[in-house]
């Protein structure tokens, strides 16, 4: 078949551009996240089959090469924290790269196209997800088919690399503990150790609104502010050496990576002095116990070896067991960001986490406390549940995943698949949307109409929730310590988050299918559950009685 143009859009500047130039039938689109994915159809759009053309394999090929890739690269002497940062993010960066290479090789096979059609439009300095990553790809990669509209370098502007420095003087150095950031109901934890004496402080780089600082108060946070020194560094410093790569033996992506690496130069940069100026900060101030439950980059600097206080990993992320190679690959990659690092604890939240101890390492001691941080109902009432709750991790282009998450098109399908069961099954279906795209949430609602968008707290959608539906998550964790089961759904086949039950067994709390059709299966059989067994998974007691108890007998004992 001969195709005209193959139109690449990374996000919505990139679809405005090029559907302006390219409307017509001889075009396929290739959106690269949901949200482009949702502007391609709603132009009713002939867009690029994902699911047709790109298999499990290669998203086995792809760890396998992303593990080898972090081998190569060199590192200076950094700390844990900011090395695991690099790491992660210049994975990202080959985690998109091989993406486009994957798409515009099965095209190539399967069409005869004239030209690959991109925007044009590159980034100066890139952070995470404010970057323009696709048309650098193309251009790079594929020089003899691409065609681009604009080419143009947005500029950044004020990106110079300053110090850092505290402004506050603190007092109370016996009672102090400083906690890495506010979020993943870390209020539990601060609100328990101020009943028992302690301050928490938490660290602040960046301008917040007023009623975030009322929030903070409420919550019973202390807030340390750091500002920018006056003076400006000279030099920016490269934390690795030259990097050279070779994926599939003909693709020298080397040049790329040095230069998405000097892309991100700033914010390695601005975030080096960060770490710095905190670490400065704590080991000047004796604080008694630091707590994060992020183990690199800026909140897990606190974590690090070289500061003279105690810490604690209490990690926000679901943690099992590995099965094979490549679950060992991909679930390092992700203990890497909750459950790695150099922290004198470990929190050891569920039987789940204690069990992947079998296969993962951790530096530190491993504390078995029960949940700290995730949703929880220690009572269950299938009576007075409401509906189903669907809630899995969704990548967008700039941060992609392989194996362990659903692709943004396997996202699509399996929306059109709980479309059809909630009608089917005359059950109220909620589809939490990722934190991510959240912007996206009244689109999808105009696409499938029999299902219920949220970006609620996944705390209270599970509140009325009779199970969850998912992939891997952490709601995996928030689900069984709210005594909500969990159906496992492996669209495709390709990963499964943990041990658990045939579908056979009666009472079981953790479910794994493979297949649609056995949905209604599995909910009549939960739906009919005496006696749930959830203590498989998770541990006794209340977040209060496990801080209390865990938690700061540890922390008296520093």
């Amino acid at each position: 078949m001969t195709i005209e143009n193959i139109c690449i859009v990374e996000d919505k500047e990139d679809f405005d551009l090029i559907f302006n130039k390219c409307k017509n039938n001889d075009s396929i689109y290739v959106p690269l996240d949901i949200e482009t994915l949702i502007l391609c159809k709603n132009k009713n759009l002939n867009i690029f089959d994902f699911n047709k053309y790109l298999s499990n394999q290669f998203h086995f090929t792809a760890l396998k090469e992303t593990d080898r890739f972090k081998n190569t690269l060199k590192f200076k002497n950094i700390s844990y924290s900011l090395k695991s940062e690099i790491i992660g993010y210049l994975r990202f960066r080959l985690h998109s790269i091989i993406f486009v290479i994957e798409i515009v090789e099965n095209i190539c096979k399967n069409y005869k196209i004239k030209k690959i059609i991109v925007s044009g439009l590159k980034k100066e300095n890139h952070f995470l997800h404010k970057a323009k990553l696709c048309s650098e790809i193309i251009i790079q990669l594929f020089p003899n088919l691409v065609y681009f509209l604009k080419e143009k370098k947005i500029i950044n502007h004020n990106q110079s690399v300053y110090s850092y420095q505290n402004t506050n003087t603190i007092r109370n150095i016996d009672k102090n503990i400083l906690m890495s950031n506010g979020g993943y109901n870390f209020r539990k934890i601060s609100f328990e150790l101020r009943k028992s004496g302690y301050t928490t402080f938490l660290p602040i780089f960046d301008k917040i609104s007023i009623y975030k600082k009322i929030l903070y108060f409420i919550k019973g946070f202390k807030l340390i502010y750091f500002k920018k020194n006056n003076s400006k560094l000279e030099n920016k410093v490269n934390f690795i050496e030259e990097i050279k790569f070779v994926y599939k033996t003909r693709y020298d992506l080397s040049p790329l990576l040095n230069m998405f690496n000097q892309r991100l130069s700033f914010y390695f940069n601005d975030l080096s002095q960060k770490i710095n100026a905190l670490k400065k900060f704590i080991n000047e101030n004796n604080f008694i116990f630091l707590i994060s439950n992020v183990a690199r980059g800026l909140h897990g600097s606190i974590l690090d070896k070289d500061l003279k206080s105690n810490s604690m990993c209490i990690p926000h992320g679901v943690i099992s067991k590995s099965f094979n190679e490549y679950d060992v690959i991909y679930k390092k990659i992700i203990a890497e960001a909750v459950f790695n690092g150099e922290s004198n604890y470990f929190a050891l939240q569920s039987k789940i986490i204690q069990k992947s101890l079998e296969t993962h390492k951790i530096n530190g001691k491993a504390v078995v406390t029960g949940n700290l941080v995730f949703a929880q109902n220690l009572k269950s009432n299938f009576n007075k549940k409401k509906h189903i709750l669907f809630a899995t991790t969704l990548k967008g282009f700039t941060n992609l995943q392989y194996l362990g998450v659903d692709m943004f098109y396997e996202y699509w399908k399996i929306l059109e698949e709980l479309n059809e069961l909630s009608k089917l099954i005359n059950e109220k279906v909620i589809v939490k949307v990722h934190p991510q795209f959240s912007s996206c949430k009244n689109d999808l609602s105009l696409h499938f109409r029999s299902l219920y968008f949220s970006d609620d707290k996944i705390d209270n959608l599970l509140k009325e929730s009779l199970l969850l539906i998912t992939l891997s998550s952490g709601t995996i964790e928030d689900s069984l310590n709210s005594r909500v089961p969990v159906i496992l759904y492996d669209h495709k086949k390709r990963y499964k988050q943990m041990e658990c039950e045939k579908n056979d067994k009666n009472d079981k709390v953790v479910y794994y299918i493979d297949d649609k059709n056995k949905f209604e299966y599995i909910i009549n059989k939960i739906k009919n559950s005496k006696k749930p067994d959830f203590e498989e998974y998770i541990y006794g007691g209340s977040v209060k009685k496990n801080i209390n108890e865990k938690v700061l007998p540890i922390i008296k004992n520093c």
